[in-house]
């Protein structure tokens, strides 16, 4: 791994390997071995994109309130080639008390103050940790924001762990049960949202990601009617 990924003139790389109890005590003991002011993490699916790193670094220099902040992100297949364009809104814990979280862990920077103060994984889910977590900051009022550029690209393979049975049945065991009018209105509600921060807008763009089975370069992709919708899903 560290043959794969040499450190660069303006950052450096630590390897790891040991045991753990699953994915989030993984992702755990990786933040509490974190130095930076600022924190995020990977899955073997995903990569950040190039500028990523100097655009939240700027975003949070300018909003110092701000304790997490979610960017777009780019679904992508096997071959790199883009199948929608992901644009978050700041999650309210009203919508997620009943609803799947609307952002991506790909693009999801946080302050290391975060980490300090014990707000962890909970290491026993398999799929929706991240969910609970955001669960949790909400409930202790952190402050959320938005970055709308594309900062990281999510390989969907169709079967990657969020759209398992696994997290299908962790988000039953843990959501509130709403009533016919309670789902029309919330849902109502998510479409509205996601409207009026930019979603559903069909883009033009270009992009670099590393190419399939090489880690030493990138390839430069472009779509110009990119639409937003996931796959498999109406919206």
């Amino acid at each position: 791994m560290a043959e794969r990924y040499p450190a660069g003139p303006d950052y450096e790389l630590t390897f790891e390997v040991g045991p753990d109890a699953g994915m989030y005590d993984a992702i755990n003991k990786g933040l509490l071995r974190a130095t930076g002011d600022i924190c995020s993490y990977l899955n073997c699916d995903e990569q950040l994109l190039p500028g990523a790193l100097s655009r939240v670094r700027r975003f949070f220099a300018c909003h110092p309130s701000v304790d997490v902040v979610f960017g777009d992100a780019i679904l992508v297949d096997a071959e790199g080639l883009a199948l929608c364009y992901w644009r978050p809104y700041a999650p309210s814990l009203n919508h997620l008390s009943g609803a799947t979280l609307n952002t991506l862990s790909c693009s999801t920077f946080f302050r290391r103050g975060i980490v300090e103060r014990g707000h962890l994984f909970e290491s026993q889910w398999k799929a929706i940790g991240d969910l609970q977590w955001i669960r949790g900051l909400l409930a202790n009022r952190c402050f959320m924001g938005c970055l709308h550029h594309a900062l990281a690209a999510f390989t969907y393979l169709g079967d990657n762990l969020g759209a398992s049975q696994i997290a299908r049945n962790e988000f039953e065991m843990t959501r509130t049960k709403w009533s016919g009018l309670q789902r029309v209105f919330r849902r109502g509600l998510h479409f509205a949202r996601k409207a009026l921060s930019g979603a559903y807008v069909k883009r033009n763009i270009k992009y670099e990601l590393f190419a399939p089975g090489d880690s030493t370069r990138r390839r430069e992709y472009h779509n110009s009617n990119l639409g937003w919708t996931w796959p498999g899903s109406r919206g």
